[in-house]
């Protein structure tokens, strides 16, 4: 398990701007969706954004600041969005469990588009706030060993 002492202490050093970028760029990507290619959220997507926007600002300022007691906030608010995520993608996977949602709304049963053959964006958000949870739980104030600086990856 020698060979995982580096990307794990890279992790460690640097969790909180990962997952500053990992928030970051799922922000930008959602707005993407529904302000470029006009694809309108569904109620449960609305949801989820609400729950990973915030999570740009919090994890941006923590990372400059380093401060690690962000992780209860970004922990409450990443579980939530894996729940929200999963349901609405079980919504999308059988459509007939979706009979009360997207009443005034783009149903949420429905696939807007598949990428890359089988991911759908419900799979996208949840993949964004595993990564952003991963992220900042391994996140420390630990600095990288001088073994990892060593081999050029400062």
């Amino acid at each position: 398990m020698r060979f995982l002492a580096v990307p794990i202490a890279i992790i460690q050093a640097y969790g909180l701007y990962l997952a500053f970028a990992v928030a970051l760029f799922s922000t930008i990507g959602s707005l993407y969706f529904s302000e470029v290619l006009y694809l309108p959220p569904c109620d449960l997507c609305w949801y989820q954004r609400a729950l990973m926007y915030p999570q740009t600002i919090i994890l941006f300022i923590a990372a400059v600041k380093r401060d690690l007691s962000v992780k209860q906030y970004v922990t409450a608010l990443s579980t939530l969005g894996i729940v929200i995520g999963v349901y609405n993608y079980l919504l999308q996977v059988f459509p007939d469990m979706a009979a009360s949602c997207g009443i005034d709304s783009v149903s949420c049963s429905t696939v807007s588009g598949y990428y890359f053959g089988y991911i759908t964006i419900p799979v996208m958000s949840i993949t964004g706030f595993v990564f952003i949870l991963f992220f900042a739980l391994m996140a420390s104030n630990k600095k990288l060993p001088k073994e990892v600086t060593n081999h050029g990856f400062k």
